[in-house]
């Protein structure tokens, strides 16, 4: 990443975390869609991925019409590399929400998802052929 890219993700984590902390303090319930808006597009674009259009981000993507939808798709050459599932910022990732996107994912053959509340990430490895809790790569 260049080092201008590499400032203005800093600055973009910067903003996140204060509007977090500020959120937290006034004890604002955001919902999922406000998460999404306030907290992980704007770190998304930070890394680059260009939010509105359509070949590099889908939001509420199917594989097929009758599959349930993930939050964001993230594409690479036109097809699906990263699964992302979207929580409001007060709720809690559990195991039920890390195997919705990593069932998901293994199934539809995308190798990583993430789950995120906008302040906590966790990456995780979709075809590891072990328990959904050892999937787990890394949090952040």
């Amino acid at each position: 990443m260049a080092g201008k890219s590499q400032a203005g993700l800093r600055e973009t984590l910067t903003r996140v975390r204060a509007r977090i902390t500020e959120l937290r303090a006034n004890s604002d319930h955001l919902s999922e869609e406000e998460t999404k808006a306030i907290l992980i597009d704007p770190l998304l674009a930070a890394l680059g991925w260009h939010v509105d259009e359509l070949e590099d981000v889908r939001r509420e993507y199917r594989a097929k019409p009758s599959d349930n939808p993930v939050d964001y798709a993230l594409f690479v050459f036109g097809k699906p590399r990263l699964f992302i599932e979207a929580k409001a910022l007060a709720t809690a990732l559990d195991r039920k929400s890390a195997s919705q996107v990593v069932g998901y994912a293994s199934t539809v053959g995308v190798g990583w998802c993430v789950l995120t509340n906008g302040d906590e990430y966790r990456l995780y490895k979709s075809h590891a052929s072990v328990d959904v809790d050892e999937k787990l790569l890394r949090t952040v």
